[in-house]
């Protein structure tokens, strides 16, 4: 009865063990050179050191590329760039994050790109915070932002300036928030002092004509004015006789 019982919890764990191994992909190393396409949700890579394009689960150390990330990454060592989407990168120590959700719970080299979510702490590395650029232009366009995730965004603390399309002018003063406008005085606007996401409306139009200077009559026109008042009084006097 004994070995019975004894067999049958062995038989159980190894069903626990199969059942677990089954449910979720542990790899202990993607190597230089391989391409995971996808690390699902409940999956594990140890060490990355080729290119993962979207992890939705876990990496131990990545020495690689992990171009999008919605899960989590203890340890970035790479000198690559990863765009975090809502997931959680632990240890930051080399490379480029460009983080628009989730976070990085600490940062001891490389840098953050901060777009949207957050950084808990910064031991040494460089973090640079944007704010999103909502653009409503006709006949106008900006530059100095950048472009990320099909959005405009413009570095906290920096400017940009708004132009007028080639042979227009702007209509009014362009209408923002989150920042001051400045008149450069020569047809274009700079945005300064960005207190948060900006929102700014500008419209061109062409402008208004100019009044055009008289045309200076020809010497032989003026001799045939001249002409035409003589006849003209010589032929009243004649009538007057």
């Amino acid at each position: 009865m004994k070995k019975a019982v004894s067999v049958f919890l062995v038989l159980l764990m190894l069903a626990g063990v199969f059942s677990f191994t089954s449910s979720a992909a542990i790899i202990g190393e993607n190597p230089d050179g391989t391409t995971i396409g996808l690390v699902e949700q409940g999956d594990g890579v140890e060490f990355n050191r080729g290119t993962i394009i979207e992890n939705r689960g876990s990496v131990g150390t990545n020495y690689g590329v992990i171009k999008k990330n919605y899960g989590i990454v203890a340890f970035q060592r790479a000198d690559s760039v990863i765009e975090n989407h809502g997931g959680t990168i632990r240890n930051l120590f080399n490379g480029t994050v460009k983080n628009f959700g989730g976070k990085v719970e600490t940062v001891f080299g490389g840098k953050v790109l901060l777009f949207g979510g957050s950084v808990d702490d910064n031991y040494g590395g460089t973090v640079i915070e944007y704010k999103k650029v909502t653009l409503d232009l006709i006949g106008a366009s900006a530059e100095g932002l950048a472009e990320e995730n099909g959005e405009q965004w413009i570095e906290n603390g920096g400017e940009f300036v708004i132009i007028p399309d080639e042979g227009l002018v702007f209509e009014n003063a362009p209408v923002i928030s989150g920042g001051d406008i400045v008149d450069n005085g020569d047809g274009t606007y700079t945005v300064k002092n960005i207190t948060g996401d900006i929102t700014l409306e500008a419209k061109g139009k062409e402008p208004a004509a100019e009044p055009q200077p008289e045309a200076k009559k020809t010497q032989f026109e003026l001799f045939a004015e001249v002409l035409y008042l003589l006849f003209t009084l010589l032929a009243h006097l004649l009538m007057s006789l």
